[in-house]
This record gives structure tokens, sequence and C-alpha cells, in this order.
């Protein structure tokens, strides 16, 4: 199958849109993302934070993985004055 069309079947289906909706609730409840604020994904997996910004019209955003122990360094790094580190994690167990 075309890469194109498998990724259009997966970002149709119901799993998938609904992770994206879960981030997109998440995210419009911290209060603090507007069309101007730019976003580093550390590790997006498959890109449900990164879509999800997007359609909440947060243009600039950067989907990067890295290894686990470099997240919070890369974090740190990046991280501008008085912006804001946000760590979600899956539920385990």
């Amino acid at each position: 199958m075309d890469p194109t069309k498998k990724r259009l079947k997966l970002w149709s289906s119901k799993p998938w849109l609904s992770q994206v909706s879960s981030f997109t609730t998440f995210f419009r409840s911290l209060n603090l993302l507007n069309n101007e604020t730019k976003v580093l994904c550390v590790s997006a997996g498959g890109g449900h934070e990164v879509m999800a910004l997007n359609n909440m019209g947060v243009s600039d955003v950067t989907e990067n993985a890295l290894f686990p122990l470099r997240f919070s360094g890369e974090m740190e790094r990046t991280v501008r004055n008085g912006g804001v580190c946000v760590v979600v994690v899956e539920e385990c167990g």
C-alpha cells in the first residue's frame, strides 16, 4: 500500500482520532497554547500529540524522538526563559 494512503487510513481510524482528541482536550485544559506558541514534542511516538497541536492551530510544532535518558536535558536546553515543560506519560498497569 502507498505510504501516504496508509497514513491517511491510520489518521482516520477511530483509535487514532480518539487519542488525538484526548491530547487536544488535555492541551486545551492547560491554557498555555496559542497560534504563536512554539512546541517541541520530545519522543512524540506516533505523532498524536503533534496532530492535536496542529488541529488546535499551533503551527510551529517540531516532532523529535530522542533516547529516554536525554529527555529532561533536551527539555531544559530548549525551553526559553518563561517557557513551560509539560510531561505527558502513558498510564502504566
